[in-house]
């Protein structure tokens, strides 16, 4: 299992960025921790990205 570690060196600028990016990462480990998603590594993310752009540029999405 791997862990993720979020460090804040400064106070925030804009708290509605802050809290939007929050939600969203409360959201996404939700997500996972209900079985409902799954994180990838980036090798496979890439493979997954050029398939689609692949898929794209031909007209078949």
């Amino acid at each position: 299992m791997a862990t993720i570690h979020f460090c804040i060196d400064e106070e925030p600028q804009n708290n509605t960025d802050d809290n939007w990016l929050e939600q969203q990462i409360n959201q996404t480990f939700s997500r996972y921790n209900e079985e409902k998603a799954e994180f990838i590594n980036n090798a496979e993310m890439t493979q997954r990205m050029d398939t689609l752009k692949t898929l794209a540029v031909q007209g078949k999405l």
